[in-house]
């Protein structure tokens, strides 16, 4: 029994290892321009991931799927892959990674020309993160609204929430020197 957990346990280390290899794949095929082939290979990435039992492989592989099915043109797929993601990197608590799986939603929007709906799910994230006082994942989705308005050609609206962004990253920084015991630089 003890070797049959041990052999499982070996597979799903494998298929772990091969899911992030297909990954990083995937990235070659969107840097190439080749989206429908960075798709098939992030598809197999996501089944290996799933099949290994390791969430965060899991959210790697299905963000991995979301960009490539945006090279792809495939914007519901990405949105699909893009929601999954952050979901599974929300639960793990990794923000940055949560971040970029909801630049692929927002994108998967902006590509289908829904400027509202990306603006509402890129405002909904950066007011979450503002709730929970994190102030630099909140700059992180402030310029990201800024990226949506920028789309819109909302120059106005961009420039507002770059600054806001500017503003928060510096709270977060004197934020951190405070709690670091190092001194806020002025």
């Amino acid at each position: 029994a003890v070797r049959g957990v041990r052999e499982l346990r070996a597979r799903a280390g494998f298929r772990k290892m091969e899911a992030v290899a297909l990954c990083k794949l995937a990235t070659v095929h969107i840097l190439l321009d080749e989206g429908s082939s960075a798709a098939v290979v992030a598809k197999q990435a996501v089944t290996l991931a799933v099949e290994s039992g390791d969430r965060r492989c899991e959210a790697s592989a299905r963000l991995a799927l979301g960009r490539s099915a945006l090279a792809d043109g495939d914007f519901e797929e990405a949105q699909r892959a893009g929601e999954e993601a952050a979901a599974l990197f929300g639960a793990a608590r990794d923000h940055a990674q949560e971040i970029s799986a909801v630049e692929v939603i927002v994108n998967s929007y902006l590509q289908r020309s829904d400027l509202n709906a990306a603006v509402r799910v890129a405002t909904e994230v950066m007011n979450r993160f503002a709730a929970a006082r994190n102030l630099r994942m909140q700059a992180s989705m402030m310029i990201a609204v800024a990226d949506v308005n920028l789309q819109a050609q909302d120059v106005e609206g961009a420039l507002v929430f770059l600054k806001k962004a500017r503003v928060t990253s510096s709270e977060a920084k004197d934020s951190v020197g405070e709690a670091g015991g190092v001194p806020p630089v002025a």
